[in-house]
């Protein structure tokens, strides 16, 4: 499916792009977070202080109030009250019946909320502790005390003009906040620039590595990740060439060694169709043309167990008794031209893939019968520990040359005339697909030992 769409088109986004949007996000959405979290603290605090301030102007107009004569009370008291105005609070004197005597100048909405509701005056609590008032549709904050002569004196805050100062101050704060964000967005994406350039340099240098594989990148002394990166990188290239150069070898190794057996066998076969048939040298060829044949078919087998074991699946587990799987492995040696002798195994079950374990002992066997004379004797043994699986194979022939058991088991290694130079490397993969390993040493009579490990394969 062919996706479309400006997302598909634009590409992957840089690293760049995508750490400075990452910080300019969190640090945005940090101050919008600190900006409410100042908003409800001002608030909090601007309403604590302006409680306090409400108490501060009660007490001084009673105690203002308090020095007024009687005679001279209902003259002084709206002086008193006319002299109170201020931009945050407006003050109200009440006559003993609770109507409105007088009121300060303040703010615009308070007195405008205070004289559409002259009954609900009349009606709050007498208190010297701050207290709610909801008059339509503003939230009053007020106080109220005792005034000479049966009044009363009330002092009035606007709740809303409460929250539009803390409002205001903590948008003050965000935008100082925000400047902040910007000033550290500019300044990571100048230090991004600085820290992400070897990154860029090494990019650049991988990108020229597909005209020439031979090339390797530069190895940065700073930083650390990057040095690290790009001997990490000239490793992997210095193993991609050497898996490319091994298998090329092995390719023409393969191509030369299939190309031989059938050579000799289709001479053979050509010459018995060129100059007919004779009973004496026939017979001969064809056993050579066949045996040839046979070498090709064996080797095209070990190569294809070599290439699938790569493959998922490649072994097939199945829990089986040891002795079953010997006596199957019995009938399969009994047809080789050779003497072969299987010790009786231990009474005990295996969990392993019969088939490619089998390949692997015949291979051993068959390694035996090549590589030595046809007197050659083979035994096949057993040993069992803990879950540890030993298949052993021996022969009293000539034993493997003075060669480290890597360059032996390695493909085409340790050829003969004859043979496929596989089957030493065919029974490690086999071994290795077991989750086991293959060991090459001498056998009690001199000859070659063959020993495959199993680790997990016994069960009791």
């Amino acid at each position: 499916m062919k996706v479309t769409g400006s997302s598909a088109d634009a590409g992957p986004t840089s690293l760049r792009s995508r750490v400075v949007w990452i910080a300019l996000t969190g640090m945005t959405f940090t101050v919008a977070a600190l900006a409410a979290l100042t908003a409800v603290l001002l608030f909090a605090n601007v309403r604590t202080l302006t409680d306090e301030d409400l108490s501060r102007q009660l007490t001084r107009l009673t105690n203002q109030l308090q020095q007024v004569p009687p005679a001279e009370l209902d003259a002084r008291v709206a002086e008193v009250v006319a002299a109170s105005s201020s931009s945050l609070f407006t003050v109200v004197a009440l006559s003993s019946d609770g109507a409105i005597t007088s009121v300060s100048a303040g703010p615009q909405s308070i007195r405008e909320a205070l004289a559409d509701a002259p009954a609900m005056l009349a009606a709050a609590n007498t208190t010297t502790e701050a207290a709610s008032l909801q008059l339509g549709d503003t939230s009053l904050r007020y106080v109220a005390g005792e005034a000479p002569g049966g009044g009363r004196v009330m002092v009035f805050a606007s709740s809303d003009d409460i929250r539009d100062r803390a409002l205001q101050m903590a948008a003050i704060a965000a935008g100082i906040g925000m400047v902040f964000v910007l000033t550290g967005t500019a300044a990571t994406l100048w230090a991004l620039n600085r820290a992400i350039q070897p990154l860029t340099e090494l990019a650049n240098q991988t990108r020229r590595l597909s005209s020439d594989a031979r090339t390797r990148v530069e190895v940065a002394a700073d930083p650390a990740e990057v040095h690290d990166l790009a001997e990490q990188l000239n490793h992997l290239l210095d193993r991609i060439e050497e898996a490319q150069r091994r298998r090329n070898t092995f390719l023409a190794t393969v191509s030369h060694e299939v190309r031989t057996p059938l050579a000799i066998a289709r001479g053979h076969l050509e010459a018995l169709s060129r100059y007919g048939w004779s009973v004496d040298n026939d017979l001969d060829s064809l056993a050579i043309a066949s045996s040839e044949v046979a070498r090709a078919g064996r080797m095209v087998e070990s190569l294809l167990t070599l290439a699938r074991s790569e493959e998922p699946g490649f072994v097939h587990l199945r829990e089986v008794p040891l002795r079953d799987f010997a006596d199957d492995l019995n009938l399969r040696l009994a047809g080789l031209e050779v003497s072969v002798v299987v010790a009786p195994p231990p009474a005990c079950r295996v969990r392993v893939d019969t088939e490619r374990l089998a390949q692997a002992v015949l291979n051993a066997v068959t390694n035996s019968m090549v590589h030595n004379e046809d007197s050659v004797r083979v035994k096949v043994g057993w040993s069992v520990t803990g879950n540890v699986l030993s298949i052993i194979v021996d022969d009293d022939g000539a034993g493997f040359p003075p060669t480290p058991a890597d360059e032996l088991i390695r493909p085409f290694a340790h050829n003969s005339p004859g043979t496929s130079g596989l089957g030493l490397a065919v029974i490690d993969t086999i071994s290795r697909g077991h989750g086991g390993s293959v060991e090459l040493g001498q056998s009690p009579s001199g000859g070659a030992r063959v020993v495959l490990f199993l680790p997990e394969a016994a069960r009791y």
